[in-house]
């Protein structure tokens, strides 16, 4: 009697199991609701959420360095300071010898740009001059107007109401207060996220279902491979690049060498941003340092020398072809996180959209096999 009693409970029990998932709505709601409630917490909490992507990033960026020091026997919590103290004696050591250098050549190259524009534009018109004649009467006027215009007037005030409005826009929604707060709170938060990076993780995992979590582990190793390949892979070529462009520029003796190889190789984290910048700027101060088609050639030569090696060797054996996006989702992934997330947006937004990329190629399988289950 007691027997089926316990059957008959446990039937009992199974039939409201089954009445209570009925009415639940559809998992395709579900999920929509979901990622709208996460875009609309990440809009309104946009500074916080910023501090957090910041903080894991650099945690998961230390996580090598921190597996050797435990491996060495070392605790997490005494890798974590040891980490730190070495990154602050660099940083002390960098503030001393190249930081100077940097700030020096950076200074007076936007303080003197509108004056290097004016001499460019001498340059230009100079060489115009010189072959005039070729052209045909009819059509000079209009062959000096555009070869006027090929370096455009730049004014002081335009100068900086250029870069005050490319400052404004890039931290547009976010408060000084709150990210001086922010700034101060980072080396805690990387703290305590680099500590307890694994068991985040596992603690994040529990949350899905049973038959859910090895599609989730998969997907998760498969998202640290992309991000292993970019984040540390892009530091990586940024500095490979810099040093093929100070060898390249401080050979051909262009001024202000020094911090257009930075700006040129370092830029490359944002894609494309790097190679335009810094070849704009290499070419102004070649006609400004030497003002004649010879070494404007060579500056371009190099440019693109490099960035063939770039390319064909670089990338592909330090980043490799793991990311797999097209220039076209690229481009539209910075614009699309500079818009959420302002300037980490943009430096953020091609490991992003290669996370975004994988987690919707297996949500669609996913969705996939319930449909045909």
């Amino acid at each position: 009697m007691t027997r089926r009693r316990e059957k008959h409970d446990a039937l009992g029990g199974e039939s409201d199991m089954a009445r209570s998932s009925a009415k639940l709505p559809p998992v395709w709601l579900l999920v929509a609701m979901l990622l709208i409630g996460a875009a609309w917490l990440v809009s309104e909490l946009k500074e916080m959420v910023v501090l957090v992507v910041l903080g894991y990033a650099i945690a998961y960026a230390i996580r090598p360095a921190l597996a050797t020091l435990e491996g060495w026997g070392m605790s997490r919590q005494g890798g974590v300071l040891i980490i730190f103290g070495v990154s602050v004696a660099g940083c002390g050591v960098l503030a001393f010898t190249i930081l100077p250098t940097i700030i020096s050549e950076l200074s007076e190259l936007f303080s003197r740009f509108p004056n290097f524009v004016d001499i460019a534009r001498e340059k230009v018109l100079l060489h115009y001059d010189k072959f005039q004649h070729l052209v045909p009467a009819a059509y000079r006027g209009q062959v000096e107007e555009a070869a006027s215009s090929l370096v455009p007037s730049f004014g002081p005030q335009a100068v900086k109401g250029m870069l005050g409005g490319l400052v404004s826009a890039l931290l547009s929604g976010y408060s000084l207060t709150l990210t001086i707060v922010n700034i101060a709170l980072l080396p805690f938060i990387v703290y305590y996220l680099a500590v307890d990076f694994e068991a985040m993780h596992g603690h994040a995992l529990v949350l899905f279902p049973k038959q859910m979590r090895k599609g989730v582990r998969e997907m998760a190793a498969e998202v640290d491979v992309l991000m292993s390949a970019f984040v540390r892979g892009q530091f990586v070529v940024g500095f490979i690049l810099a040093l093929l462009f100070m060898v390249a520029l401080g050979l051909i003796g262009i001024d202000l060498w020094f911090a257009i190889a930075l700006i040129s190789g370092f830029g490359n984290l944002v894609p494309y941003l790097g190679s335009m910048v810094g070849i704009l700027l290499a070419s102004l101060m070649a006609l400004v340092t030497f003002g004649d088609l010879q070494h404007l050639l060579m500056v371009w030569g190099a440019f693109g020398l490099i960035q063939f090696i770039e390319g064909s060797f670089v990338t592909p054996h330090v980043v490799g072809d793991k990311v797999g996006l097209s220039p076209l989702s690229v481009i539209l992934a910075i614009f699309a996180f500079g818009k959420l997330l302002g300037l980490l947006g943009i430096f953020l937004a091609v490991p992003f959209a290669a996370i975004c990329r994988v987690t919707m190629r297996h949500g669609h399988r996913w969705l996939l096999a319930q449909m045909e289950g």
